[in-house]
């Protein structure tokens, strides 16, 4: 007697359309939208490897000496390979930075209307787009900088200064870029909506409920109680947090793209039958 596990097929499980009005079986863009969210997700992998590989660069720099490659103090070495870093982590965040916006680009084009998913994808890539613009141009001088330089020294007490037009455009692109970010999950959302994948939609309302709490935790201890920061414990269990978030950030993403596929080999033209 052979049995069969059914549960990746529960949970991936998304109602096939029995009426011949459902508009999923005119929706023919669905499969796109999952080829953009797989090159959403080869972005993310190029991010995380391309920062491993940089981290592992930094270090090399710094520990060379005690395994041999180079002479101890011979600095031209070591800013060579400091260098190298530096230029390994920027191509694959310019590489990974493309690949993404490609991608959603592609679920725009491709979205249907239903639930908001085109307007919420398209919210996302204009915040995508307009809140690093800001930072980065905000933060070349003035209050803009030195705001960046009190976050280096967070242990003695954070002063953020918000006078000037360049230092509110600052805080202004640093919620884009977080709106960004919580627009692409309601973007996930309307996906599973249209689907009607209770499962995915379920697990994004405890996702967004606990990026909330971790992030009013985070602020709560970065301006009130930076000193807090300096435990151990308090820093490895915020770190553990936010791995987490990431984690459970992937995990949507993808379990979107296994849903996506799954819904459509599901959908059969009213022709075919």
């Amino acid at each position: 007697m052979s049995t069969t596990l059914q549960t990746s097929t529960y949970l991936t499980r998304a109602e096939a359309p029995t009426d011949p009005n459902d508009p999923l079986l005119t929706e023919y863009g669905w499969p796109e939208v999952g080829k953009g969210i797989t090159r959403i997700l080869i972005g993310y992998f190029v991010a995380v490897v391309g920062t491993a590989a940089g981290i592992g660069v930094f270090l090399l720099a710094i520990y060379g000496h005690e395994m041999g490659l180079f002479a101890k103090g011979n600095k031209n070495t070591m800013e060579l390979i400091s260098t190298a870093g530096v230029l390994l982590i920027g191509v694959t965040s310019l590489l990974s930075y493309s690949l993404i916006l490609a991608g959603k680009w592609r679920c725009l084009m491709n979205a249907p209307e239903r639930h908001a998913a085109r307007w919420l994808i398209f919210s996302c890539m204009l915040c995508m787009v307009i809140g690093p613009v800001m930072n980065i141009l905000t933060s070349l001088g003035g209050d803009g900088a030195n705001n960046y330089k009190q976050l280096q020294h967070y242990k003695e007490g954070i002063h953020l200064t918000f006078n000037s037009v360049g230092s509110i455009l600052q805080l202004l692109g640093t919620i884009l870029s977080v709106v960004s970010t919580t627009l692409f999950i309601l973007f996930l959302r309307a996906v599973g909506c249209c689907f009607r994948s209770r499962f995915l939609t379920s697990m994004i309302h405890l996702y967004l409920l606990f990026s909330a709490l971790l992030i009013g935790v985070t602020a709560q201890l970065i301006f009130a109680l930076p000193r807090t920061l300096a435990r151990p414990e308090v820093l490895l269990g915020l770190a553990a947090g936010w791995l987490i978030c990431v984690l459970g950030y992937v995990f949507l993403v993808f379990f979107t793209r296994v849903c996506i596929a799954t819904g459509s080999s599901r959908i059969r033209s009213p022709l075919a039958v």
